[in-house]
């Protein structure tokens, strides 16, 4: 689906006590990201359809550890395409799994389909994440858990943001491991996308930490 709008953040993420670099993990960075998602409820509310649209953050290292727990292939085919069914179906704010389920049959052993319903489908409120932080330190090897850790900060960062700016707790974006950037995406730090059934992607960008970090920022 094409967006009606797409942004790309490169501020940099501002120092924080045991963040390190890449993860984005809180400051200036975060910041940005809590001000896009207060600006896209009060689009959608000038809109009317505030409570229609389905908000969704994630970010590529945590939806990497939740492919690992679940076995997906780690060749770059495979995972193209089982990025696609799923990013497909959260376009289309989709709750049903077995068309979901059958397409990633042809790609995926059925007990990696099985988990892939199991952690990949769900969303995750903020009041969750601390649950899917712990679950996915526990399966990750340990070289993987810094970044897994910023990365957690960095959602919870943008999500806490959000909520000092004045975003209720029912309107903030739901974690939502479908989310990924596209084929012609580099996004690698937190994703956001605002979609509506029957009208699909409204809004969808991300961070460039990396960038950043490249460019001697943060």
């Amino acid at each position: 689906a094409t967006p009606c709008a797409d942004f790309d953040i490169v501020a940099p993420p501002a120092a924080t006590g045991g963040g390190g670099g890449g993860g984005g993990g809180g400051g200036g960075g975060a910041l940005v990201v809590s001000e896009l998602i207060k600006v896209s409820v009060e689009v959608a509310a000038a809109f009317g359809v505030e409570k229609r649209v389905q908000s969704s953050v994630n970010h590529p290292v945590l939806q990497a550890a939740v492919f690992a727990l679940c076995g997906v292939p780690s060749d770059a085919e495979t995972l193209g395409r089982v990025r696609g069914v799923l990013r497909k179906a959260l376009a289309k704010c989709s709750d049903d799994w077995a068309p979901v389920g059958a397409r990633l049959k042809a790609v995926c052993a059925d007990g990696c389909i099985a988990d892939l319903e199991r952690y990949a489908w769900p969303r995750w409120r903020r009041a969750d994440l601390p649950k899917l932080r712990t679950l996915l330190l526990h399966h990750a090897a340990p070289a993987a858990q810094p970044a897994l850790r910023r990365a957690v900060d960095a959602v919870e960062a943008a999500l806490d943001g959000a909520a000092a700016l004045g975003v209720p707790p029912e309107l903030l974006p739901e974690l939502d491991s479908r989310l990924s950037p596209t084929d012609d995406d580099d996004f690698d730090g937190v994703l956001l996308q605002v979609a509506m059934p029957d009208h699909g992607v409204l809004l969808r960008g991300g961070r460039f930490d990396a960038l950043c970090a490249a460019g001697g920022a943060g």
